[in-house]
Formats: C-alpha cells, structure tokens, sequence
C-alpha cells in the first residue's frame, strides 16, 4: 500500500508499505478516505517538532471506513465510517484511570511517536475509532 512518509526534516517520500494486520483482539483495519495536515505535521517535515522520531509515516487528523476487526471488537464494524482518536495511552496509568488519556505517562499519538494514517490503511485500538452517526431521528 501507498504512504507518505518523511524521511528526514524536508525530505518527503510516498512509499509502498505493507498494509496492516489484526494481531490483538482489539485491533481495527480502517481504510483511509480523508486526513488533514496541521501544524505539527509541518513540523514533523521541517525538524521542528521534538517529539517526533524519524523516519515517520505522519498523519495524525484522519478517518475511513472500518475494513476488519479483531474478534473481540463490538462496538464498530466493517462499513462503518469512523474517525480515530491518534493518542494510544496505556489505560492504567494515573492520568489514564481518572479520564485523562491525553496526558498519559507512556503516550504515543500515532503521526507523531508512532505511524500515522497517512496511508492507504491503518490499524488502531477500538478504544480509538469512533463511529460517524448519520441518524438525525
């Protein structure tokens, strides 16, 4: 599959990589359809930003349509058009337990500390995907 990837501050590549796989039980495969480009992704490309390790398939603002789950998901399905919360935390952690996953003490926001969604396809915790509700009833 197709993803952009910066290699290195101003050097930016569209690589094929392999497309992603369920190995946990909680795990989605999200075909990507729309991303957005903010500050921190320029940053990422410029060297400005210190969190960010190299190289990085970015992206970080993006949604799709849910391809597969893992077998112990239920609260998303295949179809379902979802957007996805990029700060993977740990759950257990002080800042976790009272609600405050953005702040945990072993985070990773996917684009930035770990691959992001600027790809084709990409896997993410169901804790992570949450479903567009088109029902106005």
């Amino acid at each position: 599959m197709k993803a952009i990837k910066v290699i290195k501050p101003f050097e930016v590549t569209i690589e094929d990589v392999e497309k992603p796989v369920i190995s946990q039980s909680d795990e989605v495969i999200i075909k990507v359809t729309s991303g957005g480009i903010c500050g921190s992704d320029v940053g990422i490309w410029n060297g400005s930003n210190s969190l960010a390790t190299y190289p990085r398939l970015i992206g970080h603002e993006f949604g799709g349509i849910v391809e597969s789950v893992g077998c112990s998901v239920t609260k998303v399905k295949p179809g379902d058009k979802v957007a996805v919360d990029p700060v993977i935390s740990c759950g257990h952690c002080y800042a976790c337990r009272i609600g405050r996953h953005n702040v945990c003490s072993s985070l990773e926001v996917m684009g930035v500390h770990c691959d992001g969604g600027f790809s084709e396809y990409v896997k993410a915790p169901e804790k992570n995907i949450h479903v567009f509700h088109t029902d106005f009833d």
